[in-house]
């Protein structure tokens, strides 16, 4: 597993030493990695890779490994165990102002702020887990890249909604961010949708088979897909994308050099 640092940690160490803020900024980088431990052990435990763990100021992010590729239910528990580490933190507070580590008063500050995070955490916006968990829900009954295509847009739509209606800077600049992640979604579209289809060429479910018309795969189903008048097998599709794929890029690769 390898650990990349973010160059995010100086700008945002400054500012949070110059605003007299470091208390609060190490109890978020503290529930914050609890948070995403919490998606890696139930990654690990339906045994997806961890390739990657980047150390953001904030915390961590783990960048798990065809994540959105497998199976609805698991992944949905993956998701929904980070979230779940912001219900302990409560009885955690507890603990602290029982051996008069903190004030009542500090306690409630920090139990408002993990509540807020939380919250956000859940909202309907790719990537957050709320948008995942989403995602998830649109894949029951769309096509894969239908409900990539539903899910930006219903993640942008939110995330402008949300600029309009507050006022509070630092909240804009959380979307904003959001927001760039999700036009970077849109852009790479395409390559996500070949890892998708790879994940499933090397391992498509064995569950109920669905017989369909779409030029695409629905993730909680095998499919068979009608193609050219004829159907086809979901291995047989994809390896058909592939070839047609390889040979549009070579027929550029050809122009171009002409």
């Amino acid at each position: 597993m390898k650990i990349r640092i973010s160059w995010w940690w100086l700008p945002y160490g400054i500012l949070m030493l110059a605003s007299n803020m470091w208390k609060s900024a190490l109890f978020l980088l503290l529930v914050l990695s609890l948070h995403e431990s919490a998606h890696m052990m139930a990654a690990k435990a339906f045994h997806y890779e961890v390739p990657q763990v980047v150390l953001y100021p904030f915390g961590f992010g783990a960048s798990i490994l065809h994540l959105g590729h497998g199976s609805l239910w698991r992944e949905t528990l993956i998701l929904l165990a980070g979230p779940c580490v912001h219900l302990v933190v409560p009885f955690l507070l507890i603990v602290l102002v029982k051996f008069d580590l903190i004030s009542i008063t500090y306690a409630n500050y920090l139990e408002q702020l993990n509540q807020s995070v939380l919250l956000f955490n859940l909202l309907p916006i790719y990537p957050l887990d709320g948008g995942r968990i989403l995602l998830n829900f649109l894949h029951l009954f769309l096509p894969y890249c239908c409900g990539l295509w539903v899910n930006y847009a219903l993640s942008v739509s939110l995330v402008l909604y949300l600029f309009h209606e507050t006022a509070v800077l630092s909240f804009q600049i959380v979307l904003l961010f959001l927001l760039f992640q999700q036009l970077l979604s849109w852009l790479f579209i395409k390559r996500e949708k070949e890892q998708f289809y790879y994940y499933r060429y090397l391992s498509a479910p064995k569950r109920i088979r669905l017989k369909h018309p779409f030029q695409d795969c629905f993730r909680a189903f095998y499919n068979v897909i009608r193609f050219e008048k004829e159907w086809m097998q979901e291995k047989a599709w994809i390896r058909r994308y592939f070839e047609k794929e390889d040979l549009k890029k070579r027929k550029q690769s050809h122009q171009i050099m002409l």
